[in-house]
């Protein structure tokens, strides 16, 4: 059985006290009893590009079977899932193009009506990254 793009939903298993946001991209997630360092995994960023979140999904499932993870947690998220669920690498530009300091802060200077599918896209896993890395308070 492949890997159904097209009719893809997030997880039911989702990381608890998640945002919204991060509980609609997560692909798959576990975690250990005890903490440790979180793995943080982008599949699909290009939407044609599924081998990552299958990828993601094994190590998951093997770690799951073996009850090897003793501490932290792996979490694996899509990219573009827009592109994804069609098919293709990108709608309207390639979202793994626009990473550098340049590219986040042109992203950050646009008007949200000026934004592309893509923009949103990376929007989105920008707040997951800081809501990731976020100091615990």
């Amino acid at each position: 059985m492949g890997f159904d793009a097209e009719n893809w939903k997030p997880t039911e298993s989702s990381r608890p006290g998640s945002s919204a946001t991060l509980a609609n991209r997560t692909h798959t997630w576990i975690k250990a009893e005890n903490p440790g360092p979180l793995i943080f995994v982008v599949g699909a960023m290009h939407g044609n590009e599924l081998a990552g979140l299958v990828a993601g999904e094994r190590v998951v499932a093997a770690l799951a079977d073996s009850g090897s993870l003793t501490a932290g947690e792996v979490l694996v998220v899509v990219g573009n899932r827009q592109a994804m669920k069609r098919g293709r690498r990108y709608i309207d530009r390639d979202l793994n193009r626009r990473w550098d300091a340049k590219g986040v802060q042109r992203l950050l200077s646009r008007r949200k009506d000026e934004r592309s599918r893509e923009d949103k896209e990376q929007q989105e896993l920008l707040s997951i990254f800081e809501e990731l890395t976020a100091d615990p308070e």
